[in-house]
């Protein structure tokens, strides 16, 4: 499962149902039994990091599409050698690692996400098996939310009702890939194997570590998109006793690793940043998550500019609360004439519903509290929060 388009395509799976829950069969590609260390392909994967995706605009692959395309990816009726990982899930979403092998597999069928719930054009065979999938991943959710939320069941479960198709399929894969990846760092973890783990720097960044850093994740099931999927894929596969390269993650390396996805993602950033002006400024259609995306990592006034002025011109573009959390939480209020602040400010003040969004969406972020306000109350508080961006004379709510 995976977008319309997508080819790079790391992981399936299958869901077959059991007397008290699912045995669920994930298939992993292995980059490192075609790349190997010593080729040009494993070196520049190591210093491009990572695969980075921006929208329909720009792909900046880590390794060759040739070599994906012919030899990787898991594309339908292509046989691949892949790293078979069998979890077993209860009715409650508990799991555990059934088993763990190098296996010959050829995938079935390639699904968008939204064709998950929307399945009726497919053979019975398949409906069942799609249904099985939307269950266990219930399950899974169920289980994580409560954990990590404290949502029993019932809550869950309307949450689960209110997604559009497309993020239900999307939830499907999120959940089976998380509770692997778990299981996998889990199993390395008792056999002492030298995974790349990963955390969240105070930026906000991933910084990779050594696996004897304490709270770090380490993750497998991205081996195309992610070099340290690719690095801990290999781990196992050497454990199962295949020929591929391992070194020791020191921190040097681990620095080495984090400064060169870094250098990357700034790097393709402002290639992308620049595909949006330009498309800005030859008059073509830009989206509100590409403006979020210029306002954010570009310093050209002209580019900043003529976002802005494109924005009042596109009113609709006014409903996206992301683009609202940019303008409340960063200085491009500043740049804003007082006509175009008082157009906002009575979008806010007229659109209640939008405005709750965006406190929710700043709570999110940590930046307003969840005090048992009013509505009314949280209506003031965005306003009061713009109102400090742009620097318009206010008095505290």
């Amino acid at each position: 499962m995976d977008t319309a388009s997508a080819q790079d395509l790391d992981d399936g799976f299958v869901v077959e149902p059991k007397k008290n829950g699912w045995l669920v069969s994930v298939y992993i590609a292995c980059p490192g039994l075609i790349v190997k260390k010593g080729m040009i392909e494993y070196e520049a994967a190591e210093a491009l990091a990572e695969t980075i995706y921006y929208g329909r605009i720009l792909k900046s692959p880590m390794f060759p599409r040739d070599i994906v395309a012919n030899h990787i990816s898991l594309l339908p009726d292509e046989s691949r050698k892949t790293l078979k990982v069998q979890v077993m899930v209860d009715k409650n979403g508990h799991s555990h690692l059934n088993d763990l092998l190098v296996v010959d597999a050829k995938s079935i069928l390639k699904l968008s996400f939204w064709q998950v719930c929307d399945n009726k054009a497919f053979p019975k065979s398949i409906q069942h098996w799609l249904i099985q999938s939307l269950e266990c991943s219930r399950a899974l959710y169920c289980k994580r939310r409560s954990e990590s939320s404290g949502l029993n069941d019932n809550r869950a479960d309307r949450s689960l009702r209110r997604m559009k198709a497309s993020a239900r399929g999307q939830l499907v894969v999120h959940e089976i890939m998380t509770v692997t990846n778990k299981l996998l760092t889990n199993y390395c973890e008792e056999n002492k194997l030298p995974i790349l783990l990963w955390h969240k720097s105070i930026q906000g960044n991933n910084c990779y570590v050594s696996p004897e850093y304490k709270g770090g994740k380490a993750t497998f099931t991205s081996p195309i998109w992610r070099f340290s999927d690719f690095i801990n894929n290999n781990v196992l596969l050497s454990h199962l006793g295949e020929d591929v390269f391992i070194e020791a993650h020191t921190k040097e390396r681990c620095t080495l690793l984090t400064d060169n996805l870094m250098k990357r993602k700034r790097e393709v950033r402002q290639i992308y940043v620049d595909l949006i002006a330009e498309k800005l400024l030859s008059g073509r259609k830009v989206t509100a998550k590409q403006l979020v995306s210029l306002f954010k990592h570009s310093d050209n006034g002209h580019y900043l500019g003529s976002a802005i002025n494109y924005l009042f011109t596109r009113r609709k573009l006014l409903l996206s609360v992301q683009l609202w959390v940019e303008l409340i939480t960063s200085t491009l209020s500043k740049k804003l004439t007082q006509e175009q602040i008082q157009i906002l400010c009575r979008k806010l003040r007229f659109n209640k519903a939008l405005t709750l969004q965006i406190f929710n969406h700043l709570k999110s972020l940590n930046v307003v509290e969840e005090k048992g306000q009013s509505k009314e109350q949280k209506l003031e508080e965005v306003m009061y929060l713009f109102k400090q961006a742009t620097e318009v004379k206010i008095l505290s709510p």
